[in-house]
């Protein structure tokens, strides 16, 4: 039940306002349109080469709400499950939902309690008493006090559509007394869809908490930009939650929006994901896609693609100096091969730009201080007859664009089964012989081809033991029975939520387990469709190697999003679940395109324990060549990469530092 300090009744005369103001993210009207011809004769599935992680469930699934607002229940570039960083082991949730159909009812913000050791509901409502038209929020924990901080997008009949702020205060530590709520109103852009973060703080004995949201208003241009707004607060991290009363005075938040002038180019900065990196206190980011609506108007802030925003004084200045991009105006990450299954204008294209689709990403720090972006991926082509740029909406496979510092590098999540010869990297088709072989890869759910920005796409870490997940609501299955091959008749209205799982800070990559199988023996899918997956930010250590994941999604009772047009108005479910990966025992990915047997590789030592030094050698079948021998520890870390010669033999120190035969 709800817990208050003071009961008071109001009269309140509700009606829906779902179309009074429409706070979805808008297109922009010139985004690459999906083209289908493409020679399908050719289509199968193919599994990747890589080992899948042993798992089990921790939680099953199970609903916490019903709610009839059938769209981004979690919001879009959030974290809506956070756990407490002290010892009463706690997990906030929080989305938005209409209890019934929504036609006397408004949209509310809901918060949810859960035991994160074994799962069970504690205690579950809306955040605030006032019942008025709210949703797209964030969650966060005060580290000292574990209470939760929560923010979300509310409309003020009097002043508009803002911003709030609140935080639970956590009384005797229980959950639920959420304190009356700091209304933060729109100046003279309307800032919504806010995030809440909490990280280090330059004050001794503080944390910094953030809030970040996105500009509603267009551009001079006429066109979406989103610019980022940046408030934060420095609050003492104490065992009182009441300290948490500072960040509801509106004079303690300073106010900073570093990208406001990319809105006088038509220059949209599309995800804007922020993270903080846990190695570097100070060392806060932006990063996200950026996009040129009306072309090239001279003195761009950035080029088209990939872009990361460094700050290094906790996020209070944002230097150009510290803005990256990609080194060249276009926007393609790389191009691989094209092949004769792709046709652009009645003709073969020379090759394909691989570039990033959907805008529901996540970032995270590695424990590297690498900065990982999910994306979706899409193989485009520009063509004069089509108006523009096109891209092939059957293949659409996970990825993630890595910052190091200096430069990016755009790998796939996990690997696929062919090799692009011109770039390199896996790609989702291959020749064999005299024919084409397609392998549809679709990593979203394919909820209604017609709605923009359906897919969600979270990675979650865990920065002391190098372990990595990434999580999607996955469409392939969809796609294959729409494409008439036959065996996937069941999955027409059934997307999957995948993750893939990696245990050397996302160098390498599982196969996807395929949580929400309808075909799944443990729990019972088959009625459900699952979409808009979200994730916990932290995998949990359960120790003996072995990580445990939170994640949320939406069991919608139809088939399409009734909010966006599609589908019809009866509901679904807000669910939580969790399971467990064993990381330590994790096969790391083998680049093994030929199947060929590893079996039967014996990695032996000796001296076995040693001191100073130790030789590694190894029988190997002779079709490996390039061998590398990945030494872990305990925890699955990745310690060293070494290269052995031509000898199948190495020799290593046991230190980190470089010698002659080892390579990072």
């Amino acid at each position: 039940m709800k817990k208050l300090f003071l009961l008071i009744s109001i009269g309140v005369l509700c009606f829906s306002l779902a179309f009074a103001h429409n706070d979805f993210m808008k297109k922009s009207g010139n985004e690459a349109v999906p083209v289908n011809n493409a020679n399908l004769e050719n289509i199968s599935h193919k599994k990747i080469n890589f080992a899948l992680p042993d798992w089990e469930w921790v939680t099953q699934p199970y609903s916490i709400m019903t709610s009839w607002y059938d769209y981004m229940p979690s919001s879009y570039e959030s974290y809506p499950l956070r756990l407490q960083h002290n010892d009463d082991g706690g997990l906030y949730y929080t989305w938005h939902g209409t209890p019934d159909d929504g036609a006397t009812t408004n949209r509310r913000q809901y918060w949810a309690y859960i035991n994160a050791a074994d799962g069970s509901l504690v205690d579950w409502g809306t955040i605030s008493t006032q019942d008025v038209w709210q949703g797209y929020g964030s969650i966060e924990t005060h580290p000292e006090s574990g209470a939760g901080i929560a923010t979300w997008h509310q409309d003020d009949a009097t002043l508009g559509y803002g911003t709030t702020m609140t935080y639970d205060s956590y009384i005797f530590n229980t959950p639920g007394f959420w304190a009356s709520y700091l209304f933060i109103p729109p100046e003279d852009d309307e800032y919504i869809w806010p995030y809440v973060w909490v990280g280090p703080s330059p004050e001794s004995g503080h944390v910094r908490v953030y809030q970040t949201a996105k500009n509603y208003e267009d551009s001079p241009f006429g066109n979406p930009c989103e610019d980022t707004r940046i408030l934060y607060c420095d609050v003492e991290n104490t065992a009182d939650p009441s300290v948490l009363s500072d960040l509801l005075d509106q004079a303690n938040w300073t106010k900073t929006t570093p990208m406001y002038y990319w809105r006088e180019k038509d220059c949209r900065p599309q995800s804007q994901c922020f993270a903080i990196d846990p190695n570097q206190p100070g060392h806060v980011a932006l990063t996200g896609f950026a996009t040129w609506l009306s072309g090239d108007q001279g003195d761009m802030p950035i080029n088209e693609g990939t872009w990361v925003w460094e700050s290094f004084d906790y996020g209070t200045t944002w230097d150009q100096a510290n803005l990256h991009g990609t080194p060249n105006v276009d926007q393609y990450f790389y191009r691989v091969d094209n092949i004769p299954g792709f046709i652009v204008d009645d003709e073969v294209a020379d090759d394909l730009g691989v570039t990033a689709g959907g805008w529901h990403n996540s970032a995270r720090f590695d424990g590297e201080g690498n900065l990982h972006w999910n994306y979706l991926q899409q193989y485009g082509h520009y063509s004069v007859n089509q108006g523009g740029g096109i891209y092939w909406p059957n293949f659409m496979p996970p990825a993630e664009a890595v910052w190091d510092g200096s430069t990016w590098t755009y790998d796939e999540v996990p690997e696929m089964p062919g090799v692009d010869p011109l770039s390199g990297h896996s790609v989702p088709w291959e020749i064999v012989g005299s024919d084409t072989l397609l392998y549809p890869n679709v990593a979203w759910s394919t909820y209604e081809d017609e709605l923009f920005h359906e897919n969600t796409m979270k990675n979650a870490v865990n920065v002391d033991n190098g372990w990595m997940v990434q999580m999607w609501a996955d469409g392939s299955y969809i796609t294959l029975n729409a494409l008439g091959e036959p065996g996937y008749e069941d999955y027409a209205t059934h997307p999957i939520i995948y993750l893939s799982a990696s245990n050397d800070n996302g160098e390498t990559w599982s196969e996807p387990i395929e949580v929400t199988d309808i075909y799944s023996s443990e729990v019972d899918f088959m009625e459900q469709i699952t979409v808009y997956p979200y994730l916990c930010n932290k995998i949990e250590d359960l120790g003996y190697g072995w990580g445990q994941v939170h994640f949320g999604y939406y069991d919608d009772n139809s088939f399409g999003s009734f909010i966006q047009g599609a589908g019809q108005n009866n509901g679904g479910q807000i669910m939580y679940g969790s399971l467990k990966i064993d990381f330590v025992g994790m096969v790391p990915g083998v680049d093994n395109p030929h199947n060929v047997d590893v079996s039967s590789v014996e990695l032996q030592n000796s001296p076995n324990p040693f001191n100073g030094s130790t030789t590694i050698s190894f029988n190997a079948p002779q079709e490996l060549r390039n061998v590398e021998v990945k030494i872990y520890n305990t925890k699955g870390q990745l310690v060293r990469t070494l290269t052995p010669g031509n000898n199948n033999e190495v020799t290593w120190n046991g230190k980190d530092s470089n010698n002659n035969n080892v390579s990072n």
